[in-house]
C-alpha cells in the first residue's frame, strides 16, 4: 500500500494516485498527520517543496521508506530518502513502479509473495490458477504488499472499495470468507488470515 502526500493537493499527485489505481497498485491519498493511522504501508510518496515539509512527514512515517518529489530548486539533502530524479525515472508515476520493482520485483498490474502471484486477472499459486472477482483481487493484492503485517478494515476499504465508484455496501469480512473458500477450494489453502479487532494477513504458509 502506497500512501501519497501532497501539501497543495496539486494536480500532478492526483494524476499519480489515479494512474496507480488504474494499474492495481493500492494506495491512499492522506495527511501528514495520518500517515502514522497506516503503519502496513509500503511506501509513502511525498510532494515537497521545502526541507521543512520533508523532515515533518520523515518524522511522521517512521520506518515507513519516503520517495521525494522535490518540486523547489534548491537542493533538499536527506539521505535516507529516495529523490524523484525526472532524467532517470520520466515521471513520477515511473518513479514508483521503478523502487516497488528494484524493492520488490513487482511491476504495473503485477505482483507476488512467494508462490502466490496476481499478474492482471490471473491469480496462481504454482501452476494452479483460480479466478476471483476484481473487489477480491484487490484485497489479495493490497496483502501482498502489505505482507507480514497487519491491515485494517479501514485500510481494506480505502484501497479496496474507495475508487470502484460504488457504494461500501458489503462487509469487507464477507470478501474475505469468498477468497478463502475460493483459495481452499483451488490451492488447498486459506490465502487470507483473520484477527478479530486487528485486521488481516497474508497467511504464513502462502
Amino acid at each position: 500500500m502506497i500512501l501519497i502526500v501532497d501539501f497543495e493537493k496539486r494536480t500532478v499527485s492526483a494524476k499519480l494516485f489515479e494512474r496507480l489505481v488504474e494499474s492495481g497498485v493500492p494506495c491512499i491519498y492522506t495527511d501528514t498527520e495520518k500517515i502514522r493511522k497506516y503503519p502496513s504501508a509500503t511506501a509513502v510518496i511525498a510532494f515537497v517543496r521545502t526541507e521543512d515539509m520533508l523532515n515533518r512527514v520523515c518524522v511522521k512515517s517512521g520506518k515507513i521508506p519516503v520517495l521525494a518529489i522535490n518540486e523547489s530548486g534548491s537542493r533538499i539533502y536527506n539521505n535516507d530518502v529516495l529523490f524523484f530524479d525526472e532524467v532517470t525515472h520520466g515521471d513520477s508515476f515511473d518513479f514508483l513502479i521503478s523502487y516497488l520493482h528494484d524493492k520488490f520485483g513487482f511491476t504495473k498490474n503485477m505482483c507476488y509473495k512467494g508462490d502466490l502471484s496476481v499478474n492482471g486477472s490471473d491469480v496462481r499459486l504454482e501452476e494452479q490458477i483460480c479466478k476471483f472477482t476484481a473487489t477480491e483481487r484487490r484485497i489479495i493484492v493490497l496483502m501482498i504488499y502489505c505482507s507480514e503485517k497487519w491491515v485494517s478494515e479501514d485500510e481494506v476499504v480505502k484501497t479496496c472499495f474507495s475508487h470502484t465508484g460504488k457504494k461500501f455496501s458489503s462487509r469487507v469480512s464477507v470478501h474475505i470468507c469468498n477468497i478463502n473458500k475460493k483459495s481452499k477450494s483451488a490451492f488447498g489453502i486459506k490465502l487470507i488470515e483473520c484477527k478479530r479487532g486487528v485486521g488481516y494477513t497474508l497467511c504464513r504458509n502462502v
